[in-house]
């Protein structure tokens, strides 16, 4: 616990620029031909990380994490493939008094998300991250949660009051995974759920095109990926709603249908969109060169409907469960003799 609570330490404490230096010992940095930054807020990181003898050094070739962690004797094999470094044509650089920096890394971000003519400038402050990605037109992935993560806890507070689905450990603990009792789809607190997953669906598809550099190992991107498929989670948790609803009540079963929540369908850019399929088996569909609309499949659908079935406790939802079952099986020997 003591070892988990010092790393955590060192992470909230760590300078916002801390990926672009390392912590070293003189003699080695100078062995390494290490630069030195000179700022007391990283030297002292390094020192309370690792040490009264340490400083801080820019990252080079030369000068690496990777050759850092195994001066010190930890065990380091991974590589970086791209760091977020300030990226200027040359001519721009110079002008601004920036440094070119030497860095493998820096080059490979420049390249991936400016183009081959830019170049990677060591930070400073006339030499800044969000000065070059102003000086480009891009935007700060930071911009792609703003505000969402609120949004989307009201979203799952509201559904597990009805569903009683919930992650909240009080929940499982001491109800069941049935809607309450009495419930209604058309009720006031399912309409003002439905609201708040209609403005979700739109700022997601929205965000989706915000003109940020894409890089995916950037933790803003990782992050709005992994709303997207919460965003699915909790619209999953809306469909199997409506299918207990409707089976609950005869009268809705002649125009039930779960066309009518089509509107759960997101639609975002296609970058993010192949993201999510390489994770999760979604039903999709290309609109354009860059938008691709994303939904559950016909079979996931089903498998909704038999969860809003289950754990039947009278006798007219018993017999609604066994019409279902014997509904599919005749689908699937259907589908199998046709094959």
């Amino acid at each position: 616990m003591l070892f988990k609570a010092l790393v955590l330490v060192f992470i909230f404490t760590m300078p916002a620029y801390a990926k672009h230096f390392v912590c070293m010992e003189p003699y080695n940095a100078n062995n390494y031909e290490c630069s030195a930054i000179a700022a007391d807020e990283a030297d002292h990181f390094c020192q309370q990380a690792f040490g009264a003898n340490y400083f801080s050094y820019l990252k080079s070739d030369e000068c690496t994490e990777q050759e850092a962690a195994q001066l010190r004797g930890e065990i380091n094999s991974s590589t970086e493939e791209a760091i977020e470094s300030p990226c200027y044509k040359f001519e721009d650089g110079i002008k601004r008094g920036c440094e070119v920096w030497h860095y493998t890394p820096a080059h490979n971000y420049c390249s991936a998300v400016f183009g081959s003519m830019f170049l990677p400038f060591k930070p400073s402050d006339q030499c800044s991250l969000e000065n070059s990605m102003q000086n480009s037109g891009l935007e700060n992935s930071a911009r792609l949660n703003l505000g969402l993560k609120q949004k989307f806890e009201k979203l799952e507070a509201l559904l597990s009051l009805l569903d009683r689905r919930g992650d909240l450990a009080d929940f499982q603990k001491s109800s069941s995974t049935r809607p309450v009792k009495d419930f209604d789809f058309s009720a006031a607190p399912m309409q003002e759920a439905l609201v708040l997953i209609k403005g979700i669906n739109r700022e997601l598809y929205e965000r989706s095109f915000y003109n940020v550099p894409f890089i995916i190992s950037d933790p803003n991107i990782q992050n709005f990926i992994l709303k997207i498929l919460d965003y699915f989670k909790l619209s999953g948790r809306v469909y199997r709603l409506y299918a207990y609803h409707a089976h609950q009540n005869s009268a809705y079963l002649k125009t039930y249908s779960f066309e009518k929540l089509s509107f759960l369908n997101l639609k975002v850019s296609k970058n993010y969109a192949l993201e999510v399929l390489s994770k999760v088996a979604f039903k999709a569909k290309t609109l354009d060169e860059n938008t691709v609309s994303i939904e559950f499949s016909k079979g996931t659908l089903q498998v909704f409907e038999y969860e809003a079935l289950a754990e039947p406790v009278s006798e007219d939802e018993y017999v609604n469960l066994l019409k279902f079952l014997g509904l599919r099986e005749s689908l699937i020997n259907s589908w199998a003799i046709n094959k």
